[in-house]
């Protein structure tokens, strides 16, 4: 946990060293002037910290706490083909007396996640959610025989994501750690994912809204 901390606590200051040269936006999104006085006028939220000077640097912030909740199921087919048998050293030889019929694989997932926005350009956040999983096989030749596997989980974890912009292009930088208590696995399974997205943002003809698109 003391590696994960001091992680976050880098990729925090290296953020903070970049914001002076990327704190721009889109010219044609910027808030104006009387829109800046009418937030700032009532402005009274503690997060995101420098929230503040954002709205004077023309920045329409989002509300600075987010709950989430996100329900999975998915249901797919399981083709099981090329077979192949080998002992030892020799060389793997095609078999076709062992035939299957279709496996069927299911899973299903309920998460929560919760944000926050500590400072303009970065929101931390956590998430726990719990999964079931089934999988099953049938063989039907040479013998039948049937296969069912099912496992249940916990997992959590906590992330970080940075945005910034220049102009109307922005990037977004997004790094999470997870741990998943499978209870047919004996120890917690950890995970760490990276996402970068870089896009662009130009303005709507309708209501003042935008439109973004990205790679990632």
């Amino acid at each position: 946990m003391q590696k994960i901390i001091k992680k976050i606590g880098l990729a925090i200051a290296t953020f903070i060293l970049l914001i002076n040269s990327l704190y721009a936006q889109n010219p044609d999104l910027i808030l104006t002037e009387a829109e800046r006085d009418s937030i700032l006028a009532e402005y009274d939220q503690i997060f995101p910290l420098w929230g503040k000077m954002a709205i004077e640097y023309g920045f329409d912030l989002p509300f600075p706490v987010g709950i989430n909740v996100n329900y999975l199921y998915m249901d797919q087919g399981i083709d099981i083909g090329n077979l192949g048998l080998s002992s030892g050293s020799n060389t793997t030889q095609p078999v076709d007396f062992i035939k299957f019929s279709e496996g069927r694989s299911t899973l299903s997932t309920v998460n929560a996640r919760f944000d926050l926005w500590v400072l303009p350009f970065i929101n931390v956040y956590s998430f726990i959610g719990q999964g079931n999983a089934k999988t099953k096989v049938s063989l039907f030749e040479p013998i039948p025989f049937n296969s069912e596997v099912n496992q249940k989980g916990n997992y959590y974890g906590v992330g970080l994501n940075g945005s910034f912009g220049i102009s109307e292009y922005w990037l977004s930088v997004d790094v999470n750690w997870s741990w998943s208590d499978l209870e047919l696995l004996k120890d917690i399974v950890q995970g760490r994912v990276l996402g970068l997205r870089f896009g662009k943002t130009l303005p709507s003809v309708t209501n003042g809204e935008s439109l973004s698109g990205w790679v990632q």
